[in-house]
């Protein structure tokens, strides 16, 4: 059962005190989480959802080229909060990563199977398409060991999974001491409730440690 001990309503007038209370309630053990906010208006004008993917992919490796001064990829993570690239299929997600970034930058897809929930990789190389459990987990980390996060991408259609996270998150974290999200990616776009934004932002069990950008339409 979902507790709504910290919900906030208009109609209760809180005063500033117990707003902020319920607020940190909210946020649980994340605080100081690093979020920018990015126009999406170019996503209207846009016909074609790989296309469109692409020039996330750019705006994205710009922004950490220019915030680090190097060429790699600065993420590893989005969340469709509201359906963009609905119509396409993960193998078409996959084609884009491998023209965008080359063959050899990303190893494995994460996703979400749409026909029953559970979470899978797609090993990019071979196609292969395998649950993504603890056995394969310690597979990854054996492989990688702590370059996993630079190896793995996270797509995460958020539209029809609420409230699931994706797992061994703290565990890597753990073993590892860094996020397994090295920056997130939320696609809002029209959504204009923020407590669905934070909801798919959750999908880092590690906020405090990633950095976001919320692609948002409207921005003033």
């Amino acid at each position: 059962m979902i507790s709504r001990d910290f919900y906030a309503y208009t109609s209760e007038d809180l005063a500033a005190s117990e707003f902020e209370q319920r607020f940190a309630t909210f946020q649980g053990q994340n605080s100081n989480v690093l979020v920018k906010y990015v126009p999406s208006d170019f996503i209207r004008a846009s016909t074609d959802e790989m296309a469109t993917l692409e020039a996330i992919f750019a705006r994205e490796e710009q922004l950490g080229s220019s915030n680090c001064g190097a060429a790699k990829a600065a993420f590893n993570a989005i969340v469709d909060l509201c359906g963009i690239f609905k119509r396409s299929s993960i193998h078409d997600v996959c084609n884009c990563i491998i023209k965008h970034f080359g063959p050899d930058r990303f190893h494995y897809l994460y996703h979400i199977d749409q026909s029953d929930n559970s979470d899978r990789v797609l090993c990019i190389k071979t196609g292969n398409d395998i649950q993504y459990d603890e056995e394969f987990y310690k597979f990854l980390c054996k492989t990688y060991g702590a370059d996993l996060r630079d190896r793995i991408f996270f797509f995460v259609d958020n539209r029809n999974v609420i409230g699931k996270d994706i797992p061994f998150q703290l565990i890597y974290q753990k073993h590892y001491g860094q996020a397994l999200f090295t920056k997130s990616v939320v696609i809002a776009h029209d959504v204009d409730d923020f407590s669905k934004i934070w909801q798919a932002m959750g999908r880092s069990r590690t906020m405090n440690q990633t950095e976001f950008s919320i692609y948002k339409s409207d921005i003033p």
